[in-house]
């Protein structure tokens, strides 16, 4: 049977969801400079200011390595077609800086965030791009020792290069922070305009949010809940913050906790120097009802097989062992890493509640534990219905 031709349109129509959306964005940013640093006249053919890593280092730093490699990908690919290079020998001198720069950024994700930052990471990016481009020439193009004769020529370019696009990075990933509080303000109704501080609105908490009483015995003393509303309105001692590895703000829940706590949340963040995935830092509440407030960095979904489920229980276990040390009683946890970061939402309920249990099991065994509730705060009923279950089943 031959299908019809709504049957046909529907079986091939494909959709683009956010991520798409996020990389052809950045994507056509990063042509669009790799254009502009194709039109820059130097002395030397492979000196040029690498201006497309600055998207590469906003890419990186916001949505995670993956995001990162399309967009490198998609601007050598486009650029090279647009200038008439595809294929050519400045095509594969492109991919190979790109390749090069990326296996380097790869690993910067073991660095301390504390000593090295943006404009580190475009130091390492300019220097691995070159030597990417000077690997393949080498090899291909100039089979002789003369090119290395250049050597400290591209080495003070890469320096230049790599502090001019890392010190513009680090300003546009300021402006993203900055921006944050203001976006979550326009789109958000929660909390209220006429926010004043916790008190006022410490009554209507529960209206935000409906606390469903599904308990699970961890221990004597500590239970689990449910809940669905604002993390921000919960009247608990701490909420726990999904947040970016600079801790400046963000969109989704980030961005809410930052609006709501108010600018002092963000000057205080600045000083502590960001945060690695899986790790957790404590900050007061400032305008929220909590006292406190945990941040946490959860791990950007690739494939499973980059250890994203491991990073995701250290956000869990590491959040209540410095709540613990915190002499924080009640907690609420947001569903880490299952926004923008892209992570399976049942998977990632089913950590959540796996770790956050072995950890209050662990803390309770070694006397230690100072918690007696954990809320996890579901934005949607779907949400809600999967950890409701989840805890039922468990019971």
């Amino acid at each position: 049977m031959i299908p019809s031709t709504t049957d046909v349109s529907r079986k091939i129509t494909l959709t683009a969801d956010a991520d798409d959306r996020r990389v052809a964005r950045m994507a056509a940013a990063a042509i669009a400079l790799s254009l502009v640093d194709a039109a820059i006249p130097t002395p030397l053919p492979g000196v040029k200011p690498g201006l497309a890593n600055i998207v590469t280092l906003v890419a990186l730093r916001r949505y995670g390595w993956r995001v990162a490699a399309w967009v490198n990908l998609l601007r050598v690919t486009a650029s090279s077609l647009l200038l008439g290079q595809l294929f050519a020998p400045g095509f594969f001198l492109s991919l190979s800086g790109a390749i090069f720069s990326l296996a380097a950024l790869s690993f910067t994700r073991f660095l301390s965030a504390r000593w090295f930052g943006l404009v580190s990471w475009s130091l390492i990016a300019s220097a691995a791009h070159i030597a990417g481009q000077l690997f393949l020439a080498r090899l291909w193009l100039v089979p002789h020792d003369g090119l290395f004769r250049l050597i400290p020529v591209f080495a003070l370019a890469a320096l230049i290069s790599g502090l001019v696009n890392g010190l513009i990075a680090a300003r546009l990933m300021d402006s993203f922070a900055d921006a944050a509080p203001r976006a979550a303000k326009r789109n958000s109704t929660l909390p209220p305009e006429g926010w004043r501080g916790p008190e006022k609105h410490k009554k209507d908490t529960m209206a935000r949010a409906r606390i469903l009483k599904t308990t699970m015995p961890v221990s004597h003393a500590a239970i689990l809940r449910v809940a669905r509303g604002d993390i921000a309105a919960l009247d608990v001692d701490a909420i726990v913050n999904a947040a970016n590895e600079t801790l400046l703000g963000g969109g989704g829940v980030d961005g809410a906790i930052h609006r709501a706590a108010g600018r002092e949340l963000l000057a205080f963040c600045r000083k502590l120097g960001g945060c690695r995935t899986g790790e957790a830092k404590i900050t007061p509440g400032f305008a929220l009802p909590a006292r406190a407030i945990v941040h946490t960095v959860g791990p950007v979904w690739q494939d499973g097989r980059h250890n994203e489920a491991e990073l995701l229980a250290d956000c869990y276990r590491n959040s209540l062992t410095l709540a613990a040390q915190s002499d924080i009683r009640s907690i609420a946890f947001p569903a880490i890493s299952t926004g923008a970061y892209g992570y399976p939402p049942d998977e990632a309920a089913s950590i959540a509640l796996r770790s956050v249990r072995e950890t209050l099991r662990d803390m309770e065994q070694n006397g230690n534990s100072t918690i007696r509730e954990v809320t996890f705060c579901c934005f949607s009923a779907e949400d809600e219905a999967r950890y409701r279950a989840l805890l039922e089943h468990t019971k």
